[in-house]
C-alpha cells in the first residue's frame, strides 16, 4: 500500500476523478492529502462535528433559531447545508440510550404503582415490562412510529404543498431536537418523575409542534395552532392504543 507523502497526483485517492482544483468535484475531498497524524485524525472529527460552519453545528443551531426554515431549506436542495432528518434524528436518540446507559447502569425500573388502572384488565404486568422498555429507550421507540405523526401532518396539511416524505423530514428533526433538549436532564430521571416526565413526553412536543409548523406549512398562526394540536393529540391517542394492544398480546403470549 503507496504511504501518503503530501500527496498531489492529477486523480482524487477517494473517487478516482481528475482533480482541477483545491477539491475535487465529483466528491469534494481536498486534492492535496498528507499522511494519517493524530492532529489530522483529531481535528477532522471536531471538525465535522463543532466547528463553526458544520453541518451539524448548523443544524442544531437553525433548528433553535428558526426550525422551519431549516426543514423547507432541507427539503427545497440545500442537503450539504444541514444533517438529514433521518441521520440527525438517529444521532440524538443513540446519545439519548448512551446517556440513558451510562446514568443508570441497570436500567430505568418504573414504579408498579404507575400502572395499578390496568390491573383492571389483567394487563398491569405486561404494561409494566413495556413501559419500563419505553423508559429506557423511548427515543429509539419514537423513530419507529415516526411515519404515522408525519401521516398526520399530511391530512392535517394538505395546503402546505408537502407530501409524506417532506412531513417525515419534518417529524424527524423535530424529534430529534427534542432528543438533543432532553439529553441534560436524563441523568436527573426524569422519567421516574410525574411532572416532568408529562413535561418532556407531552408539553414540549405539543409547544414545539405548534412553533415548528407555522413555519414549516406556512399557515396562519391560529390555523396552525389549532391543527397541530390535533395532530398532536390524535398521534399520542394512537401511541397509547398500540401500547394497550401491544401488552394484551403480550399478556396473551405469556399466559
Amino acid at each position: 500500500m503507496t504511504e501518503l507523502n503530501n500527496h498531489t497526483d492529477k486523480n482524487c485517492l477517494n473517487c478516482g476523478a481528475t482533480l482541477s482544483g483545491t477539491f475535487c468535484s465529483q466528491c469534494s475531498q481536498k486534492a492535496s492529502i498528507s499522511r494519517l497524524s493524530y492532529r489530522t485524525l483529531a481535528f477532522d472529527g471536531i471538525r465535522h462535528f463543532f466547528v463553526a460552519g458544520s453541518p451539524l453545528l448548523r443544524t442544531i443551531l437553525g433548528l433553535f433559531r428558526n426550525p422551519g426554515l431549516v426543514a423547507r431549506e432541507y427539503i427545497q436542495g440545500r442537503r450539504k447545508t444541514y444533517v438529514g432528518p433521518m441521520k440527525y434524528c438517529l444521532l440524538t436518540a443513540a446519545l439519548c440510550v448512551l446517556i440513558t446507559k451510562l446514568s443508570f447502569p441497570e436500567g430505568i425500573v418504573l414504579s408498579e404503582n404507575m400502572n395499578e388502572a390496568y390491573s383492571q384488565i389483567h394487563i398491569q404486568e405486561a404494561m409494566n415490562q413495556i413501559l419500563n422498555f419505553m423508559a429506557n429507550y423511548q427515543q429509539p421507540g419514537l423513530l419507529l412510529v415516526l411515519p404515522l405523526h408525519a401521516l398526520l401532518l399530511r391530512l392535517f396539511f394538505k395546503g402546505s404543498g408537502h407530501n409524506f416524505s417532506e412531513q417525515l423530514a419534518f417529524s424527524a428533526y423535530l424529534y430529534g431536537q427534542l432528543n438533543l433538549i432532553r439529553l441534560p436532564f436524563i441523568p436527573f430521571g426524569i422519567a421516574e418523575v410525574d411532572i416532568l416526565g408529562k413535561i418532556f413526553g407531552l408539553g414540549l412536543p405539543l409547544i414545539f409542534l405548534c412553533w415548528w409548523v407555522i413555519g414549516f406549512n406556512r399557515v396562519k398562526p391560529l390555523s396552525g395552532i389549532i391543527r397541530a394540536i390535533i395532530v398532536h393529540f390524535v398521534f399520542y391517542s394512537c401511541l397509547s392504543i398500540l401500547l394497550i394492544v401491544t401488552a394484551f398480546i403480550l399478556t396473551a403470549i405469556q399466559a
